[in-house]
């Protein structure tokens, strides 16, 4: 093997070293406790068991939640959002049509000091009871979009597409009330709905706050495999110039 062979191999092995740990680290010291990646076709927690129930027009096709504005997924005598202490929230969501009134994508508890994230009228972000309506825009494109919620004592951070969007200070927790809800809101005597229409998947919760970058998404694959395909042109190109001199 030529010098040049063994330098490119080691410097192989040192990105992938690198890029790796840069991809695991942010987790490794936080515990995943509930996970719905909905591969199975089914609602099911893969790590913390809160296995949720499909109701009215919810369905699950290929990985994503669907929800037609009618339905919803209940995760059935679980509170997955911890009432108490850090968490982390992520979740990918689509939204396809939008209306007039209020939209929730995640729920639990019940009015006065529900926890929620969603969106009014206006088209601007809800945080839970305690912040109705913030100046933050929700995406309508319709494309999808990660929403995370990071947690760290009385300070919650909210990102989009991990960027940070605001910060809230005491967040309403949903301590009782209803379970939680994907893509409605917690029922109040039947009366309240605010149904979310288009798809979501990959919906994480984390014991900790991981400050909403440290989320491992497939975009950071991506960057990683782009890295090493500029590490593959780099060396092509030197080979390259190497025929090209010795002629």
């Amino acid at each position: 093997m030529s010098n040049s062979n063994s330098r490119f191999i080691r410097q192989l092995i040192t990105f992938i070293t690198f890029a790796c740990t840069f991809l695991a680290t942010s987790a490794s010291n936080a515990a995943l406790i509930h996970q719905y990646t909905f591969l199975s076709g089914t609602a099911i927690d893969s790590v913390g068991g809160a296995n949720g129930t499909l109701f009215g027009g919810a369905s699950i096709v290929g990985g994503e939640l669907l929800l037609n504005g009618t339905g919803y997924v209940e995760t059935l005598g679980n509170h997955i959002i911890p009432t108490a202490g850090d968490f982390t929230l992520s979740m990918d969501v689509k939204q396809t049509a939008f209306g007039s009134a209020y939209v929730e994508l995640i729920s639990q508890g019940s009015s006065g000091s529900g926890f929620y994230l969603g969106y009014s009228p206006a088209k601007t972000m809800r945080v839970t009871d305690a912040y109705l309506n913030t100046a933050i825009p929700f995406p309508t494109d319709g494309l999808y979009h990660n929403y995370t919620l990071s947690v760290s004592g009385n300070i919650t951070s909210l990102y989009i597409d991990h960027v940070l969007q605001g910060t809230f200070l005491n967040i309403a927790r949903g301590i009782g009330g209803t379970n939680t809800r994907f893509g409605e809101q917690f029922n109040v005597n039947g009366l309240v709905q605010e149904y979310f229409t288009g798809s979501m998947k990959n919906i994480l919760v984390y014991d900790t706050n991981l400050a909403g970058v440290a989320v491992p998404t497939p975009s950071s694959y991506a960057l990683v495999l782009a890295g090493l395909g500029f590490m593959g042109i780099t060396r092509n190109s030197r080979s390259r110039k190497t025929i090209s001199k010795s002629r």
